[in-house]
């Protein structure tokens, strides 16, 4: 694999795709992965997370005004089931998040702060 940044995300409505291919670019792909759809690593988060030297993960906020399960993608599945178990000791990550602040801004990128919340980043 050769790339030293991995860069992951979820997304409902494809924005967050969207942003992930443009940050996927800025870094060139002599330094950046192209970008993976999280819910085709689902059940291999830990040996795919560990190829990288460093993680660009981006979630929407979805689910807005819940507790959990926030971002309404394959992400909310792996928050609470493989998250806890990785060992992320090291390793750099940036997270990003979508959503829409004019329809729930009390509300905006809650699931970009429940990736944190539940990871050991």
């Amino acid at each position: 694999m050769g790339n030293k940044i991995g860069i992951f995300f979820g997304t409902s409505t494809g924005s967050t795709e969207e942003v992930a291919s443009l940050i996927s670019e800025q870094f060139g792909a002599d330094v950046a992965s192209e970008p993976i759809e999280i819910d085709a690593i689902q059940g291999s988060v830990a040996s795919t997370f560990a190829k990288y030297d460093a993680l660009v993960v981006g979630t929407p906020t979805w689910n807005t005004g819940a507790d959990t399960e926030r971002s309404g993608t394959g992400w909310d599945e792996i928050y609470y089931g493989e998250m806890g178990d990785l060992s992320m000791d090291g390793k750099k990550v940036a997270v990003f998040g979508l959503g829409d602040s004019e329809s729930y801004s009390e509300n905006y990128c809650d699931a970009a702060g429940e990736v944190r919340s539940v990871s050991v980043f």
